[in-house]
């Protein structure tokens, strides 16, 4: 029951209430020999052979003394195989081979020392309760030497064991001393794979040329740590990350930057050609306007022709910045260092609001600061739309 218990075994609760109540029948069996033969025919006090002034008990078996016999042999052969089944899948479990060791111990013991009593191989008195004891003794250095059941220590056992990461540690000659489950799983398969002899050549191999390796369509990431004690090399570590969702989504990412960048150089395209195609006409119904400006006209005609002209230099502008933006984007941007007149600025600028304004019952009113120089230089073209304040 100890056994199932240290391995989380999952038996039916029936089973281990009939373990409970067997072995229950036979210690009040043997509690109450007194009264029936079924363990025991008969037993006495003998001369003990080991201490000449002592007595040793002496018994005559009956059929239930067989029985639970073999029950005991067969709970100890379970137990054994429980403990065999551990070593081999536990290669990840630090002193593994001490701590089973010490386990097998302290089952066989009892049992071995009643079997040579048994045989007639070892005379004296009953050797059980020194078996009991040497049980006990084993147990006891599993658990306080080795930790085998340690809280603490089990906690990190398996946070390291459950670890998404393969946890690798050698010794200086990277022979393997622990492996986590992840790890375990890696080595088995490249050593199925590939058939090394030797853990040298696996740790090779894991470690690669460039701190990456490939295997069964997933990509790693391998760091190594050297364990030093006083600039002493006693092993190393090394560390395994599973990278490919990382490198997948990388990848991903790539693609969408690529898909971004083409979409904008399509609209960038988009809007320099139709800024083109836009500004061909309204350079024809500017340049139109000047000439129909050089003929004389009323002063109501006069006004509109000035408008027309004044609102297709506002809209040529816009055009413009529309290509400016196209053009920074494109990373063709020109600067352009260009005297130009504050007063035909606000007259352009008054022009192109008024007639934004038209009917709406708004009244325009500038108040333009007297200080504000009449000549400035800077990139005329790009501020009569109105969004940036000239000037250097």
């Amino acid at each position: 029951m100890f056994m199932i218990r240290w391995k989380n075994i999952k038996i039916p609760q029936w089973v281990i209430h009939l373990l409970l109540v067997l072995n229950m029948g036979f210690y009040v069996m043997i509690a109450t020999v007194d009264y029936h033969h079924l363990y025991y025919k008969d037993y006495w006090l003998a001369p003990s052979k080991a201490n000449l002034n002592g007595y040793t008990l002496e018994i005559s078996p009956a059929p239930m003394y067989y029985v639970y016999m073999a029950f005991l042999l067969a709970e100890i052969m379970t137990t054994i195989g429980i403990i065999i089944s551990s070593y081999c899948s536990q290669r990840s479990m630090p002193n593994k081979g001490k701590i089973h060791f010490l386990m097998i111990a302290a089952m066989l013991s009892p049992m071995l020392l009643l079997s040579l009593r048994i045989l007639k191989i070892l005379k004296g008195d009953d050797p059980t309760p020194l078996g009991i004891l040497l049980s006990c003794i084993f147990m006891s250095i599993a658990v306080v030497k080795y930790g085998l059941f340690d809280p603490v220590k089990n906690a990190k056992n398996y946070i390291i064991d459950n670890l998404k990461e393969a946890v690798i540690v050698t010794d200086a000659d990277h022979r393997f001393l622990f492996l986590n489950s992840m790890a375990d799983k890696i080595i088995t398969s490249i050593n199925k794979e590939q058939g090394y002899s030797t853990d040298d050549k696996i740790y090779a191999f894991i470690q690669g040329s460039q701190d990456f390796f490939d295997w069964k369509d997933r990509h790693y990431q391998v760091e190594e740590t050297v364990l030093k004690d006083n600039e002493l090399i006693q092993g190393y570590m090394m560390t395994i990350v599973d990278v490919t969702k990382i490198i997948e989504q990388n990848h991903l990412m790539k693609r969408l930057v690529l898909q971004t960048e083409d979409a904008n150089r399509a609209k960038t395209n988009f809007v320099s050609n139709m800024s083109h195609e836009i500004r061909t006409p309204m350079n024809s119904i500017v340049g139109i306007t000047e000439i129909l400006l050089r003929s004389r006209h009323s002063p109501k005609e006069q006004e509109y022709l000035l408008n027309i002209q004044s609102s297709g230099r506002v809209l040529l502008t816009i055009i413009n910045d529309v290509l400016d933006c196209s053009k920074m984007e494109a990373g063709k941007m020109q600067l352009f260092d260009e005297p130009y007149d504050t007063c035909s600025l606000f007259h352009d600028l008054r022009i192109s609001m008024e007639n934004r304004i038209g009917h709406s019952g708004l009244e325009l009113i500038y108040d333009i600061d007297q200080d504000i120089p009449c000549k400035l230089k800077g990139g005329y073209g790009a501020y009569p739309s109105g969004h940036h304040k000239p000037g250097e």
